[in-house]
């Protein structure tokens, strides 16, 4: 029940978030506002996954509008993050793939979710198909796919 209760307070302050996301500029973003969007991503994806019941309907701009905004930091920081929203939109496995060896860690744990298995595996490949990754990685790739 306290879960119920933290995350109504977290999807209900969520246009808070939202006006201190569109106030950043993309070009002069600071150390600290780079954390705190990547922690932010990671907490609403996180919060999305469990979500019970439908979320406000202009909610999903600003996931896919923080998601993008991490995306374009080109931070390997956000990696974990950008893991658990790899669904939202296509420059995010494009992101993660760029990454190449230092993404396969956090995709590979990603598998598991019914949630993110398909678009995980996508990335995955993506990254097997950019011809960037190390032979180990590489082969760690081709062993959680076939799983």
């Amino acid at each position: 029940m306290h879960y119920l209760f933290e995350m109504l307070g977290t999807i209900q302050r969520w246009r808070d978030r939202a006006a201190r996301l569109y106030a950043l500029d993309p070009r002069s973003v600071s150390e600290r506002d780079k954390l705190w969007a990547i922690a932010t991503l990671r907490r609403e994806a996180l919060h999305v996954q469990k979500a019970t019941g439908p979320l406000p309907e202009d909610y999903g701009a600003y996931s896919v509008a923080l998601a993008l905004f991490v995306a374009g930091l080109n931070d390997p920081r956000a990696i974990d993050s950008l893991a658990l929203v790899t669904e939202i939109a296509p420059a995010i496995p494009r992101a993660l793939a760029a990454f190449g060896d230092r993404a396969v860690d956090a995709l590979i744990r990603t598998l598991p979710s019914p949630y993110l298995r398909r678009s995980a595996a996508y990335t995955l490949r993506a990254c097997l198909a950019s011809g960037s990754l190390s032979a180990g990685k590489a082969l760690a790739v081709e062993r959680a796919l076939v799983q």
